[in-house]
């Protein structure tokens, strides 16, 4: 299911969640408004600003068991890519979303359905990728990779 941001709406699945959480944080809405995506930024378009902007991937999600079954506690692989026109715009990016995430502990949706008890960064890289064909914009590219457990 791909996200949408509809009024009254909140998050079904666990990335719904994150990026929710994302688009709630003020100071990340105030660099990149609501350009959030999974996956791959998209293709430049007429008009459409592209960047600064959060491209995410959610990776594994290891699920906890007992003999018994399911024990509801999951831990996510998430990395976050802060795309900029300039490295301190990609820098500044990744530590307003370092600064949301790194610690990060308690609910993910209004709903209550996802509770994180731990957020931590596991890795960070910085680094400079070739303009898109037709363009002459250089990109700046700061990852942040973080491990979240979580209840659900």
């Amino acid at each position: 299911m791909l996200w949408t941001r509809k009024a009254g709406r909140m998050a079904s699945s666990f990335e719904n969640a994150i990026v929710e959480t994302i688009l709630d944080d003020e100071p990340i809405t105030a660099i990149i408004g609501t350009r959030v995506f999974p996956l791959v930024l998209p293709e430049v378009r007429q008009g459409v600003q592209r960047v600064p902007a959060v491209v995410y991937e959610l990776g594994d999600i290891e699920h906890e068991y007992c003999l018994n079954g399911p024990l509801g506690l999951a831990t996510a692989t998430i990395s976050f890519g802060c795309f900029s026109v300039i490295e301190q715009g990609a820098s500044e990016l990744a530590k307003v979303l370092k600064d949301l995430f790194s610690g990060y502990r308690g609910h993910l949706d209004v709903d209550q359905n996802y509770v994180v008890s731990n957020s931590t960064i596991q890795g960070e890289t910085i680094y400079q990728r070739d303009p898109d064909e037709g363009s002459d914009d250089w990109q700046y590219v700061y990852e942040v990779q973080f491990q979240i457990l979580y209840k659900y």
